[in-house]
């Protein structure tokens, strides 16, 4: 139940955050992730403090003992650093994981995975890649003074009508005119790309079993 419940909550935030992260996990931020694994702060993590896939323990730990520090959670970052993310590879592990939560066969997945990944890209947010731009907010790159450089935020293109809006906004001398305009292009691609998501869910729906249709609820492709 737990790895179940572990790999909705991965499929979750790739959708929600348009993709993988492009910023890669600073000092601070992994020490942060091994203190609250180490839930009784003894220095190491155990399988079950780790809470994760047990393959995924095992690759992290190096030692084989059972047990992971800090120097094998600072070594797997490493690793990811010098190898970079592969889209193409997690898209790939979550379809296999989502092919063996619905029990498909490979018949049956290779007519279910291409309408569950059109759903999956409706579903991500029109302003992916966009996260934080606005609101006076700088991505990294920025001079300090509120001149922003590259966009802060994760991964994925922004939808054109979101990066309209955006570019509207950035420009102080945009008239109200204008800006009305591109908020209501926004809306209109919003309101279009929901009506494609509501018909491709019916589609989904009407080649799922009960069973199956209600993990796709729980994960949130299906509604």
């Amino acid at each position: 139940m737990r790895r179940k419940l572990g790999w909705m909550t991965l499929m979750a935030c790739w959708l929600l955050l348009g993709g993988l992260p492009t910023a890669e996990a600073q000092p601070g931020e992994r020490e942060g992730r091994f203190d609250r694994m180490d839930q009784n702060s003894d220095g190491v993590v155990t399988a079950e403090e780790f809470g994760g896939p047990a393959e995924r323990f095992a690759r992290l730990d190096a030692d084989g003992d059972g047990k992971l520090t800090r120097e094998e959670m600072r070594s797997s970052f490493q690793r990811q650093r010098g190898e970079g993310w592969d889209p193409g590879r997690w898209r790939d592990m979550m379809n296999e994981r989502m092919k063996e939560t619905l029990g498909a066969s490979d018949e049956e997945w290779a007519v279910l995975q291409p309408k569950i990944e059109k759903i999956n890209e409706l579903r991500m947010p029109m302003a992916t890649g966009m996260m934080f731009g606005g609101f006076g907010m700088r991505g990294r790159g920025g001079d300090g003074d509120g001149n922003r450089g590259p966009r802060a935020g994760f991964g994925g293109e922004p939808a054109p009508e979101a990066a309209a809006l955006q570019e509207a906004l950035d420009n102080q001398n945009t008239s109200a005119e204008s800006l009305q305009e591109k908020l209501d292009a926004f809306r209109k691609a919003a309101a279009d790309r929901e009506a494609k998501l509501k018909e491709a869910r019916e589609e989904l729906r009407e080649l799922v079993t009960p069973r199956q249709e209600a993990l796709l609820v729980l994960n949130g492709t299906l509604d």
